[in-house]
């Protein structure tokens, strides 16, 4: 049985709420694709998350049957923020649905 809209979203809002405080949690949503692909190794998904003030999931919308968009709000400790328009792959692993892949359809930094 495919996961419901309301659930899809959950999984990205809540994988957000975990960070940047839990990323030994953050790290466990993520499957073995993503933590080898596009966060590289956990040493490199650390060091983004040292960086981070504070991070928000909003706008979180399924798009499909395994898919979710969500605006993803980064605020660096640095000062900075960015926005990004975020679009995810989403599995089934474990009994949770852990992250895939991404891909950034939008961004903008102030």
């Amino acid at each position: 049985m495919a996961p419901t809209s309301t659930r899809l979203a959950a999984a990205i809002t809540d994988y957000y709420a975990l960070l940047p405080g839990d990323t030994d949690e953050g790290w466990a949503r993520l499957t073995s694709n993503f933590q080898n692909g596009i966060a590289q190794n956990r040493e490199y998904y650390e060091h983004f998350w040292d960086g981070i003030q504070s991070v928000n999931a909003t706008d979180a919308n399924a798009t499909g049957s395994d898919s979710v968009e969500a605006t993803i709000t980064y605020h660096f400790k640095d000062g900075r923020t960015a926005v990004e328009r975020t679009a995810y792959s989403l599995v089934p692993e474990d009994g949770i649905l852990k992250i895939d892949n991404s891909s950034v359809l939008s961004s903008s930094t102030q």
